[in-house]
């Protein structure tokens, strides 16, 4: 096996997954296996299934009105509106969320790319969401997953909505009023997707600043499928096991790897900093590698 560098920026591996193109999906050892990579198919989750309370608690969406109609009717049109926009954000609006190379979203003439930068070296989110560092991390081509993503959403300029997620401390002087004019205009459905567009970020693409190290990148999409799985195909180009990863767990690596035609890489930490090692899958007589866990006895 071979170790790719913490600061060689002409590694193949980190040359290749250095772009703003490249997005990360980390998951547990269980779900890669057992869901992931034997479907082919990615799952998107409704915002209440999150574990942020910006996401799956209910909005407080203030409201106005001005002109001579009957109160009580606008007051009962602006609550039906409430109750279809909490809904279609929490429940017809279904999210995949995914993190980033570091350096994209800064002044790349600052600093020199290196191996801790990649999306998939972040530790929280290997404690987090990889499994505790057993899991697996999935790397994708943004372009073609958007791709594919579009291929598979009725109306996807519609119903597809993808960017970076906004991080800030939350405060209630967000836009995010309630207005009875356009929806007398409009009518409450027609008024509720506008408000969904025209709120987007606030609605699917903002966090509270604690999750900041996370450098996600969303895709939000509207079906009434749930849960609504996505065939990823070609857009799958790596994957990236965690520095815990059970040993025994290597022949269903290997076989992934070949059947997507993929590298598989381990990440491994020395004195803190992340090193990538690029598994020579079989060696010269065809014979499969020996791996050992780095938690095994």
């Amino acid at each position: 096996m071979k170790l790719i560098g913490y600061d060689n920026p002409i590694n193949e591996i980190q040359r290749q997954w250095s772009g703003e193109n490249i997005i990360y999906h980390y998951t547990t050892l269980k779900i890669a296996f057992e869901h992931i990579l034997p479907s082919g198919q990615i799952k998107f989750n409704k915002l209440e299934n999150t574990d942020d309370p910006l996401e799956y608690k209910e909005l407080l969406l203030s409201s106005s009105y001005w002109g001579e109609r009957d109160l009580d009717v606008i007051d009962d049109e602006i609550q039906k509106a409430q109750e279809r926009i909490r809904d279609l954000r929490k429940s017809v609006y279904q999210v995949a969320c995914f993190s980033t190379n570091l350096w994209p979203r800064i002044d790349q003439s600052s600093i020199r790319p290196t191996m801790n930068q990649l999306g998939c070296t972040r530790s929280r989110m290997w404690s987090q969401y990889g499994d505790g560092h057993k899991g697996i991390v999935l790397v994708f081509d943004k372009d073609k997953f958007l791709v594919r993503l579009s291929e598979c959403i009725e109306n996807p300029e519609r119903n597809v909505l993808h960017r970076y997620v906004d991080y800030s401390y939350q405060d209630f002087n967000r836009s995010n009023n309630i207005n009875g004019n356009d929806i007398e205009r409009d009518g409450i459905e027609a008024y509720c997707s506008k408000y969904i567009h025209k709120h987007a970020d606030d609605l699917f693409f903002s966090k509270n600043l604690d999750y900041r190290d996370e450098n996600e990148y969303r895709f939000v999409v509207k079906s009434d499928e749930y849960p609504f799985y996505l065939s990823f195909k070609d857009s799958l180009i790596g994957l990236v096991v965690g520095d815990r990863f059970p040993g025994g767990h290597f022949p269903n690596l290997l076989y992934y790897s070949d059947f997507y035609k993929i590298p598989c890489t381990k990440i491994h930490w020395e004195n803190g900093i992340p090193l990538l090692i690029d598994f020579d899958v079989r060696d010269k007589d065809g014979k499969q590698v020996v791996f050992t866990s780095n938690n095994e006895e």
